[in-house]
């Protein structure tokens, strides 16, 4: 098991991470970073959870959480950081969306959007980035879902990769980049969403 720390509002919080479980990187502190300071009272879905770092973070901001992710040592690591920091996140087993039955104020994902050959070999940790052969795999079902779990005048946040060749489809669709971060290899994205009616 691993240790990782974030900062948030001036204190260190300490997060532990399971074997098989994607640890928070760059990109997980970009998307963080662009989430809204406060989230009083919102009622969020988190999917892709991981470590359970951002559910945590979000709920600490206020929002009551719903987080789910495909691999379940991912949803027991969520529970479990959620109980060390105190706050109470409804963590569940589900692809995306098949298990998740309400609709909310605000939904975000960090995706798997990294390119990968066919055959490659895979495992657990592996669904956290594996993005298929243009690293749109699970992003484009995302894309055909999201808008029935969100609430009227809900917002949605996704993180993308120059990589990916998205973001000016995205814009498009009507989403706007609300943050960004240059890696020595790719551009991430991160990606806003408003349900207008």
């Amino acid at each position: 098991m691993k240790k990782t720390f974030v900062k948030e509002k001036g204190k260190v919080l300490k997060f532990l991470v399971f074997e098989d479980v994607y640890e928070p990187a760059e990109d997980s502190l970009l998307f963080l970073s662009s989430l809204p300071e406060s989230l009083e009272g919102k009622i969020l879905l988190e999917i892709g959870s991981g470590s359970g770092v951002i559910s945590v973070i979000t709920a600490l901001r206020g929002a009551r959480v719903t987080a789910v992710d495909v691999n379940p040592k991912a949803v027991e690591n969520t529970l479990l950081n959620a109980e060390k920091h105190g706050v109470r996140v409804d963590a569940f087993e589900s692809n995306l969306f098949e298990k998740v039955k309400r609709k909310f104020d605000v939904i975000i994902f960090n995706p798997p959007y990294v390119p990968t050959e066919p055959g490659e070999e895979k495992d657990l940790l592996s669904l956290a980035w594996d993005g298929g052969p243009k690293g749109t795999k699970v992003i484009e079902r995302f894309l055909k879902q999201f808008k029935e779990h969100l609430k009227d005048k809900g917002e949605c946040y996704l993180l993308i990769s120059s990589k990916n060749g998205l973001r000016k489809e995205l814009e498009k669709q009507g989403w706007k980049t609300v943050n960004s971060k240059h890696l020595f290899f790719e551009e991430l994205y991160v990606m806003e969403y408003e349900k207008k009616y």
